[in-house]
């Protein structure tokens, strides 16, 4: 998102980016079951796991690497905020939100449609 604050460096990244794509090593490589279980235990809930069904979505991507190599080549960005301690301002956040579990209905809506492989 470009806010007034950032237009110009949103500037040098739209011209930057607009005909290129690129992937390389990343520092830390955390896989979406790692998060979730670093997740639970930083909100004190280390007993429960993720579901892991090995299902997928019609268009889903299977392999996804995040990258911030561009953005600090064009920006200068360096993250300001540990992994860890981004974990723990996330749990403080969301102690004071109401989940609805609705993930079993977004599992058959998936099915119905046929949007599941």
């Amino acid at each position: 998102m470009c806010t007034t604050s950032h237009v110009p460096a949103c500037s040098r990244w739209k011209a930057a980016t607009a005909t290129t794509c690129s992937t390389s090593v990343q520092d830390r490589v955390e896989t979406i079951q790692s998060v979730a279980l670093d997740l639970a235990r930083v909100m004190g809930r280390p007993t429960i796991s993720p579901e892991i069904t090995g299902k997928y979505r019609a268009g889903d991507i299977r392999h996804c690497f995040a990258d911030i190599d561009k953005s600090r080549a064009l920006l200068g960005f360096e993250p300001s905020v540990a992994f860890e301690h981004g974990l723990d301002e996330l749990a403080r956040y969301l102690a004071d939100q109401i989940a609805e579990d609705r993930a079993e209905n977004a599992t058959q809506e998936l099915l119905q449609r046929g949007l599941v492989a």
